[in-house]
């Protein structure tokens, strides 16, 4: 359902200089911006196409004054990917971008790679069971299936390796409060009166699955008991 999602660190170090000889110094920012668009070229040529799987950057950092090369810079970014062999694939690409380009441009680099959630995977069982409880208590026409998977990340995706289960969305969007902008945008906000309908849809799954799981016990010993 969610892709696993994995952050990296780099930073890219050279011989600071005055702006107005960039001859006789290591320009990073120069440097820098070669590095971000072959980076973020690395899914569009190096990643089969049909692989959903994303690098984004998302600080940059380096630099005290306008008229100043500086001597280091930093960059952080994420990964996103639904197929595992990419978490071992990315890396090796990250590092091979950043040997080229730090060499052509006289300076080095410090590579970390952190692996972080995993995919997420739902178990199909689970799902059924869910989309039954959200049916009885939202109604068929307010289930939206899920088309394809998305490339945001969640810690649950931990538990599910573990324990069989299903992490699904509600949407907290309302157009009447003007709540229609989306996360991690500084007016993002949410409806909370939808609070009430997930709590029921999760106490509702959870009889279920206790039903069930009774009912199961039940037939076993009728089972055991017409045995002898």
């Amino acid at each position: 359902m969610m892709a696993a999602g994995d952050v990296f660190f780099i930073k890219l170090t050279g011989t600071g200089g005055h702006g107005a000889a960039p001859h006789e110094a290591t320009d990073l920012v120069a440097m820098a911006g070669t590095v971000i668009q072959a980076l973020t070229g690395i899914t569009r040529r190096k990643i089969d196409a049909s692989s959903p799987a994303i690098l984004s950057i998302g600080r940059i950092e380096g630099g005290k004054s306008p008229n100043v090369i500086p001597a280091e810079l930093l960059l952080e970014g994420t990964t996103r990917y639904i197929d595992p062999q990419l978490g071992e694939i990315f890396p090796q690409l990250i590092d091979q971008v950043l040997q080229g380009v730090t060499e052509a441009y006289g300076g080095h680099y410090h590579f970390d790679y952190c692996y972080g959630y995993p995919v997420l995977k739902n178990d199909s069982k689970i799902v059924d069971l869910v989309r039954q409880s959200a049916t009885e208590i939202a109604g068929k026409n307010n289930i939206l299936p899920l088309s394809k998977p998305s490339l945001t990340s969640e810690d649950f995706a931990v538990y599910l390796e573990r324990v069989p289960g299903c992490y699904f969305w509600v949407g907290t969007r309302n157009p009447e409060k003007g709540l229609i902008h989306s996360l991690h945008q500084p007016t993002f906000d949410l409806d909370e009166d939808v609070f009430p309908l997930a709590v029921a849809i999760l106490a509702n799954a959870v009889l279920k699955a206790l039903a069930n799981r009774m009912e199961g016990r039940r037939c076993f010993e009728v089972n055991c008991n017409s045995a002898g």
